[in-house]
């Protein structure tokens, strides 16, 4: 609607275009989220183009490719970046200076890849805005921070966290650290099992998340759980313990109404996985308590059936069949069972949901070679048999 506006003002005699026009344009297609924004805001820049020979004020300014280059950025389309980037070299080549938008848009996309290629773009990026005279802004840092950390730098992830956050508290507001880079750093270290890391992340996002702080927003379910994550990832011996105490706290304060963290399958999924994973401490009672967790997660479950955040996955079920395993609990063989019947009994929406279940399953099949189950050749070729089923 507003192109044909815009253009219905163009060939009107009365009027003569400028740039506040074609950017209000821009703006309406990057915000439109429409298949081909992209295209029609490249066209919307060669019609200013086209114009400028007519109306000076029609000439494309660094607005003016910020528009279009973010629009293209946020596309996802094949080729995308490509394009951005040939429109970067364009404003260089017409004399019009790209300023901290520019490069934080083209920065923004690299950084969400693992290819050595696009992380070596994002540092070239970095340096020639530094050579330019631009300062690191949030955006900046936030994307060098995702660029490290997804290629197994997490210490210059830290490193350019600390650089900006130091900044921020000696008075530079414009490098106030974002709640995405908190929590960027916070499953950073989740992803890696260092639990105490990823601790000290939420305990800093809680602490600057008070009337106090200077985040915007408190902690929720995903933040919680990442540090749960940590500690099933991280295999030390009290990772059981501590992913336990995490639910509980989980619960408590969301009972008490001061975060929405109310646990949700990844939640009980993680605290799950810490005792699958676990080989250090597990007694006669570890299956049973992994169970116990299972059945808290059920009863939720049962309690509000349309909540799909509840439904166990099968993940969650291999978890609970792994702890059952390695305990010393001699009823392991009768629960594997009951648990085997209940996945037998899963409809086609549980499966697809699950998502490939080949990786699990071989875990438990293993776990149960290396067994002293009594029947456990029994159960293997029942778990093998469901994976046949399932494909």
């Amino acid at each position: 609607m507003a192109t044909l506006s815009l253009r219905d003002m163009i060939f009107s005699d009365d009027f003569q275009p400028d740039r506040r026009h074609f950017h209000s344009v821009l703006q309406a297609w990057a915000n439109s989220k429409h298949p081909q924004a992209a295209r029609k805001a490249e066209e919307c820049l060669r019609l200013m183009d086209k114009l400028s020979a007519k109306f000076d004020s029609c000439s494309p300014n660094e607005f003016s490719f910020n528009h279009v280059i973010n629009t293209l950025v946020y596309s996802n389309l094949p080729g995308s970046i490509q394009r951005a980037e040939t429109l970067l070299l364009e404003m260089q080549s017409r004399g019009i200076k790209p300023d901290e938008a520019t490069y934080n848009s083209i920065m923004s996309n690299y950084a969400k890849s693992t290819s050595p290629e696009d992380f070596r773009r994002v540092e070239q990026l970095d340096q020639e805005r530094r050579n330019r005279g631009l300062e690191r802004t949030a955006i900046t840092y936030t994307s060098l921070m995702s660029a490290h950390a997804r290629n197994g730098g997490v210490e210059e992830m830290e490193s350019l966290f600390q650089e900006m956050k130091g900044r921020y508290m000696n008075g530079d507001e414009s490098v106030k650290p974002p709640y995405a880079a908190h929590v960027l750093r916070l499953q950073s270290y989740s992803k890696i099992g260092d639990a105490d890391n990823a601790t000290l992340a939420l305990s800093e996002i809680i602490a600057n998340s008070n009337q106090s702080g200077y985040l915007d927003r408190k902690p929720g379910t995903q933040e919680f759980t990442a540090v749960i994550e940590a500690w099933a990832r991280s295999g030390r011996p009290e990772a059981i313990d501590k992913a336990e105490a995490g639910l509980r706290q989980m619960i408590k304060l969301s009972q008490q109404g001061r975060y929405k963290c109310h646990p949700n399958v990844f939640s009980f999924t993680a605290v799950l996985s810490a005792h699958g994973k676990s080989r250090a401490g597990l007694s006669a009672d570890s299956g049973q308590r992994a169970l116990a967790i299972f059945n808290q997660l059920k009863k939720l479950s049962e309690k509000d059936p349309k909540n799909k955040l509840l439904r166990p996955l099968f993940v969650t079920y291999s978890n609970v069949c792994l702890s059952l395993i390695r305990s010393k609990d001699e009823t392991a063989a009768k629960t594997l069972q009951s648990l085997l019947n209940e996945l037998r009994a899963k409809d086609k929406e549980f499966w697809v949901a699950s998502g490939n279940v080949s990786y699990p399953v071989g875990s438990i099949v293993h776990e149960l070679q290396m067994s002293k189950i009594g029947n456990k050749n029994e159960l293997i070729q029942q778990f093998e048999q469901l994976l046949t089923a399932t494909r």
